[in-house]
Parts: structure tokens; sequence; C-alpha cells
């Protein structure tokens, strides 16, 4: 049993004491450049369309070169360490692992399940950090509470990224860097938009 060990929403500390916090804390924090910052919870539409994600992922790249995981798989960005809602890998996982917790530092792909708790932050601070991975291709904003998804995709070796928005579940999302597409009503399949629709 993990004791639940608390501390302030944002917590200065070194490397090994945020990942001794990780080791033994029911709850899940993020590092930015020294600083522990605890992750919200997430809200019942958000579960849906990460399970629905990742089960879609999964199938089409199943006997292929690349792996989509879920949250519980870090993402190692210079000196932070993010944890993605999804995270697609192809070929050898560069792993980052200490304490037995896994970072990657080659994602393909990362997808966040935008909140309005999280839904700044993801397209901001976020943004700019995972682009600065030399292997990052595409990263895939879905929203929770309505129908709309952002794709950032980097178009060559510059950093030029170009940006497109979907928001039919009709439509479909390509993903080029793992050569497969999403449609969005796979993605939002155990989702009804609604007044109540919290995340």
């Amino acid at each position: 049993m993990r004791i639940m060990q608390t501390v302030a929403p944002a917590t200065r500390m070194t490397e090994d004491e945020y990942f001794a916090l990780l080791e033994k804390s029911e709850q899940k924090f993020e590092y930015w450049n020294g600083v522990a910052v605890a992750m919200a919870g997430a809200g019942l539409p958000h579960i849906y369309i990460e399970a629905d994600l990742l089960i879609a992922l999964g199938v089409a790249l199943r006997g292929g070169a690349c792996q989509p995981f879920g949250s519980n798989l870090g993402v190692k960005v210079a000196e932070s360490y993010l944890f993605p809602d999804v995270t697609v890998v192809c070929g050898s996982p560069e792993i980052h692992s200490i304490r037995g917790i896994a970072c990657a530092k080659n994602p393909i792909a990362i997808f966040e399940i935008l909140s309005p708790s999280t839904r700044d932050i993801d397209d901001s601070t976020k943004l700019h950090a995972y682009t600065r991975l030399s292997s990052l291709r595409e990263y895939v904003l879905i929203d929770s509470q309505r129908c709309f998804v952002k794709l950032y995709s980097r178009e060559d070796a510059n950093e030029i990224w170009r940006v497109r928005t979907f928001s039919d579940l009709e439509d479909e999302v390509l993903l080029k860097s793992i050569d497969t597409s999403l449609r969005l009503a796979e993605v939002y399949a155990h989702v009804e938009f609604g007044p109540l629709n919290g995340a």
C-alpha cells in the first residue's frame, strides 16, 4: 500500500526528491525545472476519451514499429518530466528511468486531453516544451468539453509547425508520423456533450 503524501500544488525540490515523491505518493506530479506541480484529477469524459484513444491507436498500430502508452509513461524534456495522456514511441524507446519510473526521451506523437483547468497550459507551456523534442512530429490536443481536436504537425526538419483543427464527428485526423488516422467518432464514442459534462 502506497502512503499518500501531500505537498503544496507547486513545490521546489531536487530531481531526486521529486522521484522519491512520485514513488511514495498516490497523486501524480509533473516536474518543471525544479518545481513539482500536482496534476489535476480527470473527469469521466477525459477518462472515456483516453481509453478510446488508446484502443483506437492500439488497433491501428498493432504489429508495427510504433506503440501507444498511457499516462503512466512520462516524457523527459530537458530538465522537466511531464506525463501526457497518451504517448506514441516508434522503434526502440529511449527510456530515462529513476526509482522504477519510466520517462521516454524520443516520443514521435503526444496527445493531451483538454479540460477547463488544463487547456491553457496544454496549448501554451506544454506546447512549447514538447516541440523542443527533436523526435516529436505531432502534438494532438483533444477537447473533453466539445467535439474539437487541434493537431500540431512538424512539417520538416526545421522548427515549422502546421496547425489544423477538426470539429465534426465525421472528421478524420491524419497522423503522418505513425501512418494512421483517427476518426473523431471513435475518440468521442462514449462522450455525450452537454452542460453537465465536466472534466
